[in-house]
């Protein structure tokens, strides 16, 4: 069993920052604005720093994990199990983020996609967010010793282009 975190956290959380700050701002702004009660701000700004907060918490446990078994997505109240049958390949999207191709769905449930879709839409998972180097990662690699019929000619392909550029 491989487990795979997010490759660089800090970027994550440096963007909840960046949130943090820009809210922060505009709390005070509808403050001064609204001339509303104290007690209205003080609700707000803590439903706004636990939207955060969850954010945060599903930043630092997000993971991958490689099995016999199958492919695992672990995320802040979201588990996807996929068996490694039904893995067909891994690809770059037209953003270049490095995503694996299942032949099912993943969400069988059609409200579920619409609110997933920035972690998995339809047949895909993205994984570029657990991959800091493609050189140097064994995610990929890892994908292809557990699921010897899953196509990864197109990321070999980007890696020996890499190598012949350096």
């Amino acid at each position: 069993m491989k487990i795979y975190k997010f490759a660089n956290p800090r970027r994550h959380l440096a963007i909840i920052s960046l949130l943090i700050i820009l809210i922060s701002w505009l709390l005070v702004i509808v403050y001064k604005n609204a001339q509303s009660e104290v007690i209205g701000f003080i609700w707000l700004a803590i439903i706004l720093m636990g939207i955060i907060a969850i954010f945060t918490f599903g930043t630092l446990t997000n993971k991958i994990i490689l099995s016999p078994t199958g492919f695992k997505y672990v995320s802040f109240g979201i588990s996807l199990f996929m068996a490694w049958d039904t893995a067909e390949k891994v690809v770059f999207d037209n953003y270049g983020i490095v995503n694996i191709l299942f032949k099912e769905a993943i969400f069988q449930n059609h409200w579920a996609n619409k609110i997933l879709l920035p972690i998995a839409s339809g047949h895909a998972i993205q994984l570029s967010a657990f991959i800091d180097d493609l050189t140097s990662s064994n995610l990929v690699r890892d994908i292809k010793h557990f699921a010897p019929d899953c196509d990864i000619s197109e990321i070999e392909e980007e890696l020996i282009r890499v190598a012949r550029n350096n």
